[in-house]
């Protein structure tokens, strides 16, 4: 790799939900990490971007491989100053920290401080060799400045999370195990009912308010259902999610009450629709988990959708969103506008002129 190369970086970035809890202890902010993450890091650098005591944005590097410090270093302070924080607190997270102040680690907090201060962005960096109770956090600035990492189970961000009817994994890979697909036996099987019903003329045409009612249901189904679904039900759900404006309806369940039944069917119809149909839940489970600030989640979520159709419209738009550090702010307004989109589709086909929304929507197929 030449000198003027860009470093390659897989980082998971994303910005904290409206209603989070402030925090400004240090080891408050550790003990957040999993909850703001969705689950445990290892061996990881998280930079939190602060808009005041409120955490605004969150990014994390996966450190196992990290070289080229200050390159690294240069392209996270430009990414994370995209975001205007008034302050980035950095935590280093692994079981071989040093404390002496000249390892690897010690060397990229220090070009961190460096870049982020071209940007006008003071920082401070703490190092921990695990996000777990009692575990001893130091500062990199000054190593005798220490303190414990309270429960982060018992915290208040683990109540939200609760609240929330979400669930912290131990890592990364077990989030990404969450959306493991079902055996190519019962996909295959599930591929040939949606051929079927297609070419039996189901869902195409269809009624779009149809097919978002029976998505609907299986939502409301959600909040309390504990059986799988059937191949039947996973089946007319593909169908439905096929139809785009059933599909981009849907998005208005991101700000309803039933938003967290939502992302759990849309998690389970990740893993058990074929491709390309789970493209359709795994586009709406990214755009859910970014409006709510799970960044990590989103961008497995898109690798899914993009996996199974590369050209699906959504999947593909939501990926530049994100790509371009588009707050969730503004996505959850598309949710929003969502809402009045259904409705004044209604209200056009009602009075027999189904055209005119379609010429004033941004639904395709795909």
């Amino acid at each position: 790799m030449t000198d003027d190369q860009t470093v390659p970086v897989e980082h998971d970035e994303h910005a904290a939900a409206p209603e989070q809890i402030p925090l400004t202890d240090p080891g408050d902010m550790i003990a957040a990490l999993p909850h703001l993450l969705g689950f445990y890091p290892a061996d990881s650098l998280i930079l939190l971007g602060l808009d005041g005591d409120r955490i605004r944005v969150t990014l994390r590097v996966d450190l196992v491989e990290v070289r080229h410090d200050r390159r690294l270093a240069d392209q996270l302070a430009a990414d994370l100053s995209r975001q205007n924080p008034t302050a980035v607190v950095g935590v280093v997270v692994g079981d071989d920290l040093d404390l002496d102040g000249v390892g690897s680690r010690t060397r990229l907090a220090a070009h961190l401080a460096v870049e982020f201060a071209v940007h006008g962005v003071h920082t401070h960096f703490y190092g921990v060799p695990r996000v777990a109770a009692g575990e001893r956090w130091f500062a990199y600035d000054d190593p005798s400045r220490t303190g414990q990492v309270p429960d982060p189970s018992g915290s208040l961000m683990h109540a939200l999370t609760v609240s929330r009817g979400l669930a912290v994994q131990p890592s990364r890979e077990a989030l990404a195990a969450t959306l493991e697909p079902d055996t190519d036996e019962a996909l295959a099987r599930r591929a040939g009912l949606i051929g079927d019903l297609l070419k039996a003329g189901v869902g195409s045409p269809q009624d779009m308010e149809a097919a978002f009612q029976k998505v609907r249901a299986q939502v409301e189904r959600a909040v309390d259902r504990v059986e799988p679904l059937t191949d039947a039900e996973i089946v007319e759900l593909g169908v439905a999610l096929s139809d785009p404006w059933a599909r981009d309806w849907c998005l208005a369940l991101a700000i309803d009450p039933l938003a967290g039944a939502a992302e759990r069917l849309w998690t389970e119809l990740v893993r058990t629709l074929p491709a390309p149909e789970c493209a359709h839940p795994a586009s709406l489970l990214a755009i859910f988990a970014y409006i709510r600030g799970d960044g990590p989640l989103a961008s497995l979520a898109l690798d899914h959708a993009l996996d199974a159709d590369p050209d699906h419209r959504l999947s593909v738009l939501v990926n530049i969103a994100l790509e371009n550090g588009m707050p969730p702010e503004t996505i959850r307004g598309l949710a929003e506008r969502c809402v009045e989109l259904r409705h004044a589709t209604l209200a056009a086909k009602s009075g027999d002129d189904p055209a005119s929304t379609h010429e004033n929507t941004s639904s395709e197929e795909n």
